[in-house]
């Protein structure tokens, strides 16, 4: 049985991610159990005198960690990341639905960092309102912003997990909904998976 185990490394060193990207996670059935092993873990097979029948499937989510919240998302979601003096951010890009986190080292207001939105695409193109968006245990305050520009529609739902003197980070959620103005399932899907999973760090 023991020497399924050089494969099962090999498999799991060569998926790996990019540096910096959230590392992907797999599920590795042995027989009637099931273990969950990250990318570059050992796997320890216990020994045994019976065939075993061994599976590995990629995880359907792979997890975000920053300073200030961490949560599952999809794994077939792209990851990039920024970094610059006193700004970070970490963007995960689906096919209809982008979510960003933002960390500012110093206190950004929400409402100035919307407006920094607003300016890219034009005042004239957005509608603006104040709104409340519970993700996981927490009620986020936020600004809603609904984009339409050149005939395409976009939403972004930027929320505030935390502000003060020192530091600030948001959570800025951007769908391409449905010809009805419904959210795309890509968005109910994955913000379904965030809230069960979302840690607060404070």
């Amino acid at each position: 049985m023991k020497t399924f185990l050089p494969f099962v490394l090999f498999f799991l060193y060569s998926c790996c991610s990019f540096a910096q990207a959230p590392k992907s996670t797999f599920i590795v059935k042995i027989g009637d159990q099931e273990q969950v092993v990250t990318e570059g873990q050992e796997l320890t097979i216990p020994p045994s005198d019976q065939p075993t029948v061994l599976s590995i499937k990629l995880s359907e989510h792979k997890t975000l960690k920053t300073d200030k919240i961490s949560f599952d998302y999809p794994s077939n979601f792209s990851f990039e990341t920024e970094s610059d003096i006193g700004f970070k951010s970490w963007t995960l890009d689906g096919n209809d639905y982008i979510v960003t986190v933002f960390e500012f080292a110093g206190g950004t207001e929400l409402n100035d960092f919307a407006e920094g939105l607003v300016g890219q695409f034009g005042k004239e193109n957005c509608k603006i309102k104040k709104m409340e968006q519970s993700i996981g245990p927490k009620k986020l305050s936020g600004i809603g912003i609904d984009v339409t520009l050149i005939g395409q529609k976009l939403t972004y739902n930027i929320l505030e997990i935390f502000t003060a003197s020192e530091k600030s980070c948001f959570l800025v959620l951007q769908d391409s909904p449905k010809d009805n103005g419904n959210p795309s399932d890509e968005s109910i899907e994955t913000l379904e998976m965030i809230g069960k999973s979302v840690v607060y760090h404070e």
